[in-house]
C-alpha cells in the first residue's frame, strides 16, 4: 500500500474521530514503513500534523501516529509549533502516550536541524516554560528551549524560573545545559551557575532510532538557513575522538565581558540568523563562535573571514585540525569507530573543497595537507575528496606541483579503473582553468586574495599554465589508449567527453583573452573523424574554426599587446605557441579532416594518418574516404536519396566524388600569415588545381549536410571553397610570385586579349572527373600537367 494514499485516507476519508480497525491499523503500518525508509517531505509532514490536531484518536494509535512523523527534509516552524500548543493546551491528550511524542518530535527536528524558521517557536517560550515545572515535560522542553534560546530572550525572570526548575528537579542533563546556556550568555544574571556535570541520557525509542537514521542517510538534506552542518546547532559537544560524527565544532558563543560590559553588549550570535541577507545587514555587529573553524560550511563565511587577523586565526585552527584528524588519530579499535571516523574526515574534505570553489581561491594550508597526505596514499581512501581539493591549488612552478601533486596520483593511474581515469583528467582540466581563469590575472596584476599567496616562487605563471596543459595532453593519449583496449564498445562516450573538456576550455580561455592554444591530440582527432557518430566530426570542426577566427587571432593580439607593454617575456612566451613547429599538429589535423570533407582537392603532409605507415592508393582515398560514404552521415545520405528513383539516385551517388582531385598541398600554409619565403613563378604554378564544384548535385549534397551540421559546412566554406577574389586572377597570382617581366612589356591592347581568351576557356572548361571524355583520365601526382585549371591558363599563356 502507497503511503500517500495512506495520508490521503487520514486526511479526506476519515471523520473527525479515528477508531481502531483492520483499515486504519493496514494504513499506520504503511505511514511507519515510509518512516522507516527515508521519511516523509515538507508537504507530507505537514499534512500529517494537521491530522494529528484536527483529529481524535485513541491512545494508542496516536502514539503510533505520532512515532511516523519522521520528515526528510526541513519544515516549517509553524506546524511545529501548532502540534506543541495541540501537546500541551489539550487536556485531554495523555501526557506519556501523546503529549511527551509530541513534544520529541520537535525536539528531534530542533536537534537535527530540520527547521526552516525557529520564530514560531520561539514565540511559546512563556509557554514552554511554565510547562517545565512538570516532571514529564522537564527534559524534553529544557532541550527544546536551549535549542532557541538567545541573547534576547534572557532576563532575570527567566534565570530565576530555570533555576527554580533545576533545585527542584535535581539533576538533569538538558535542564543543566539551560542553566549553562543562560550563564553562557548573561553571566551577570546568574554567576554562581557550576558548568554542567551529568551525562546525557540514551534515547532507544523508535522515534530517535528513525530521525537517526535520517541522520545518517540524507546528510545534505539537515542543514539549516545558513547551510549549518548537522549538530553543529546543538548545544552537546562530543569529546571522545572515537564517538564524535563531525570534524567541525558546534557555533557556539562564549561571553567573556562582566557583568556591565555584558548588559551592554548588543552583538547577535551568528548561529541565530536563518537568511543570509540579515547577516549582511551588519556583519560588524555579529558575535563569532568560540572557534572560527565552525564557520567553514557556512554561506556567509567568505564574508566574515576577509580581515586579516581572522585569516591567520583560521588558518592555524584548521591547519592544527587537519594534523590530528588525518595523522595524529590512534588506530580504531572497532569497525564501527573506524567507519564513524571516515565518514566524518570524508565529510571535512567535501566542505574544504565546497568552500575553496565557493572562494574561488586556494588555500595554502590545504596545498601543504594534500601534500603530505598524497605522500603515502594508497589510490582509494578519499579519491572523490583527493581530486576536489586538486581543483584549487594557488599557481606555482609546474616541477614543483608535479613532484608534490601529481606525481603521488598518477602513481596508482594504472590501476585506475577508465571512469576513474577521466575523473582524473577532469580534474586536472578544472586545476588547468583555475589557473587560467583566476590565478593568471591575480599573479600579473599583483592582486591579493583571501588568502595568503603562496606562490612566490613561481617566475612566469603563462609557463606554468602552458607545461600543464602540455602534461594534460600526455594523460589524454594515455586515458584515449585505455578506452580503446578496455572499453570498446563505450569509447564513443570517452571520446566525446575529453573532447568537449578541451573545446569547452578552450572557448573560456577566448572568453577571458588568456594567450594560451590548446592542441586537440591528433590521435583524440582521429576517433571523432571515423567513429560511426557525425557530433564526433562536428566538434572536430568547431574546434578548428575557433582556432582559425578566434584562437590564434586572440593570442597574437595579446602577445602584440604584452610587447607594446613592454613585457617582453610574457610575449616571448606567447609568441612560442605560434612557430611553425607548433602549428604543424594543427595543420595536419585539419588536413586529415579535409580527406573526408573536401569536395574538391585533397592533400596530405607528412605527419598525416595516412602517412603513418598505411598501403593506401589514392583511388581509395578520393572514393571510399568522402563524407558521402562515411558511416556517421549514413543517415542523412539515407534521408537526402529517399525521394529519388534507385537509377537516378545511383547515378548521383557515383558522381558525388567527381570533383575530388590529388595533390601535394605543401606549398600553401593554411594557419599562417603569409608563406614564409617568396616563391618563383615554376614553384607557384606547379600542382595548382582547380577547387570550384562543377556538380551541382554535388553542392546540393553539401548544403543539405550544412543544415544539420553548422560547423561542417562553415568548415567547409572556410577552408574548401575558393574566396571571392577582389581583384584579377593575374593580379592575384602577381600579389604572391616574383614578376616575370613580360606583362608589363605586353601592350594595353594584348592585355584584353589575353583577359578575353581566358574567360572563354573558364566558359568552356568542366570538371576533369565529370567530363565523360577525361573519364578515364589517371588521377597522380606524378604528373600534374594533365589537369587544366584556372590557374594553369596563365602558364599556358606564358
Amino acid at each position: 500500500m502507497a503511503s500517500d494514499a495512506s495520508i490521503q485516507f487520514f486526511s479526506n476519508e476519515t471523520e473527525d474521530r479515528i477508531l481502531k480497525s483492520d483499515t486504519v491499523i493496514r494504513h499506520l503500518q504503511s505511514l511507519e514503513t515510509r518512516a522507516d525508509n527515508g521519511g516523509f517531505s515538507e508537504s507530507e509532514f505537514s499534512a500529517l500534523c494537521k491530522v494529528l490536531v484536527q483529529k481524535a484518536m485513541p491512545a494508542q494509535i496516536s502514539r503510533r501516529f505520532i512515532s511516523c512523523m519522521v520528515p526528510r527534509q526541513q519544515v516549517q516552524g509553524s506546524d511545529l509549533a501548532d502540534i506543541s500548543m495541540w501537546a500541551l493546551g489539550y487536556s485531554e491528550n495523555s501526557e506519556k502516550y501523546v503529549s511527551l511524542p509530541v513534544l520529541r518530535v520537535v525536539f528531534f527536528c530542533l536537534d537535527y536541524d530540520l527547521v526552516t524558521d525557529r520564530r514560531p517557536i520561539k514565540n511559546l517560550y512563556e509557554m514552554f516554560l511554565t510547562k517545565m515545572s512538570n516532571s514529564t515535560f522537564c527534559e524534553t522542553i529544557a532541550g527544546i528551549l536551549i535549542k532557541v534560546t538567545t541573547n534576547a530572550d534572557i532576563d532575570s525572570r527567566r534565570v530565576s524560573v530555570i533555576r527554580k526548575c533545576c533545585d527542584l528537579q535535581g539533576q538533569n542533563y538538558n535542564l543543566n545545559n539551560l542553566r549553562w546556556r543562560c550563564r553562557q550568555l548573561r553571566p551577570d544574571l546568574d554567576p554562581s551557575c557550576p558548568p554542567p556535570s551529568t551525562r546525557q541520557s540514551t534515547c532507544t525509542s523508535t522515534l530517535s532510532k528513525r530521525y537517526l537514521k535520517i541522520y545518517e542517510v540524507g546528510i545534505e538534506n539537515l542543514m539549516s538557513g545558513l547551510c549549518w552542518e548537522p549538530g553543529q546547532l546543538a548545544g552537546k559537544i562530543i569529546y571522545k575522538e572515537r564517538l564524535k560524527t563531525s570534524v567541525l565544532p558546534t557555533v557556539e558563543s562564549l561571553n567573556l565581558e562582566s557583568g556591565l560590559a555584558s548588559k551592554k553588549n548588543k552583538k547577535v550570535p551568528l548561529q541565530v540568523f536563518e537568511r543570509d541577507e540579515d547577516v549582511y545587514v551588519d556583519l560588524e555587529s555579529i558575535q563569532l563562535p568560540n572557534n572560527l573553524l565552525s564557520v567553514l560550511p557556512s554561506r556567509v563565511a567568505g564574508n566574515i573571514l576577509p580581515r586579516k587577523e581572522l585569516v591567520e586565526r583560521f588558518s592555524l585552527v584548521l591547519f592544527h585540525t587537519l594534523q590530528k584528524e588525518f595523522f595524529l588519530l590512534p588506530r580504531a579499535r572497532t569497525k564501527a569507530e573506524e567507519n564513524r571516523r571516515m565518514k566524518r574526515q570524508s565529510r571535512f574534505l567535501q566542505i574544504l573543497r565546497d568552500f575553496q570553489i565557493h572562494c574561488y581561491h586556494g588555500i595554502p594550508v590545504v596545498g601543504r595537507f594534500l601534500s603530505e597526505f598524497l605522500d603515502s596514499w594508497d589510490g582509494k581512501t578519499y579519491f572523490q575528496e583527493v581530486l576536489g581539493s586538486l581543483k584549487i591549488i594557488q599557481i606555482t612552478e609546474f616541477k614543483e606541483l608535479y613532484d608534490t601533486v601529481l606525481a603521488p596520483v598518477e602513481r596508482w593511474f594504472h590501476s585506475f579503473t577508465l571512469l576513474e581515469k577521466l575523473l582524473v583528467l577532469d580534474a586536472y582540466f578544472e586545476l588547468f582553468r583555475y589557473w587560467s581563469v583566476a590565478e593568471l590575472s591575480r599573479v600579473k596584476e599583483m592582486k591579493f586574495g583571501l588568502f595568503p599567496d603562496s606562490s612566490n616562487n613561481c617566475e612566469c605563471s603563462l609557463s606554468s599554465a602552458i607545461d600543464l596543459i602540455a602534461h594534460i595532453e600526455e594523460i589524454t593519449l594515455s586515458t584515449l589508449s585505455s578506452a580503446r583496449e578496455g572499453q570498446k564498445d563505450h569509447r564513443l562516450l570517452f571520446t566525446h567527453f575529453i573532447t568537449n573538456l578541451y573545446v569547452n576550455t578552450q572557448e573560456l580561455l577566448v572568453r577571458f583573452k588568456v594567450p594560451i592554444r590548446l592542441q586537440l591530440p591528433q590521435p583524440l582527432v582521429h576517433e571523432n573523424l571515423f567513429s560511426s557518430c557525425s557530433v564526433g566530426v562536428s566538434k572536430v570542426c568547431k574546434y578548428v574554426l575557433s582556432q582559425k577566427k578566434c584562437v590564434l587571432p586572440m593570442v597574437k593580439e595579446r602577445a602584440a599587446y604584452f610587447e607594446l607593454s613592454g613585457d617582453e617575456k610574457y610575449a616571448k612566451v606567447i609568441r612560442t605557441q605560434l612557430g611553425s613547429d607548433q602549428l604543424k599538429p594543427l595543420e595536419a589535423i585539419t588536413r586529415d579532416v579535409l580527406l573526408v570533407l573536401s569536395p574538391s582537392a585533397v592533400s596530405q603532409r607528412e605527419d598525416s594518418l595516412l602517412q603513418l605507415g598505411w598501403e593506401i592508393n589514392e583511388e581509395t582515398v578520393l572514393n571510399s574516404f568522402f563524407v558521402s560514404k562515411h558511416p556517421a552521415f549514413l543517415p542523412f545520405v539515407i534521408d537526402y536519396f529517399k525521394n529519388l528513383q534507385s537509377q537516378e539516385s545511383r547515378k548521383i551517388y557515383e558522381g558525388l566524388t567527381c570533383d575530388r582531385v590529388y595533390c601535394d598541398g605543401t606549398l600553401k600554409g593554411m594557419f599562417s600569415e603569409a608563406p614564409p619565403n617568396r616563391m618563383s613563378s615554376s614553384a607557384f604554378y606547379k600542382g595548382r588545381f582547380n577547387t570550384t564544384i562543377s556538380n551541382p548535385e554535388l553542392t546540393s549534397f553539401l548544403n543539405f549536410l550544412g543544415e544539420s551540421h553548422l560547423n561542417v559546412r562553415e568548415f567547409l566554406q572556410l577552408f574548401c571553397y575558393p574566396p571571392k577574389p577582389t581583384m584579377s586572377i593575374s593580379s592575384q597570382c602577381t600579389e604572391i610570385t616574383e614578376s616575370s617581366g613580360v606583362s608589363s612589356m605586353l601592350p594595353k591592347q594584348t592585355s584584353k586579349k589575353v583577359g578575353k581568351k581566358l574567360k572563354e576557356n573558364e566558359t568552356r572548361r568542366h570538371s576533369p572527373r565529370f567530363d565523360v571524355k577525361r573519364k578515364g583520365m589517371k588521377r597522380s601526382t606524378e604528373d600534374q600537367n594533365m589537369y587544366n585549371t584556372k590557374r594553369n591558363v596563365l602558364s599556358e599563356l606564358n
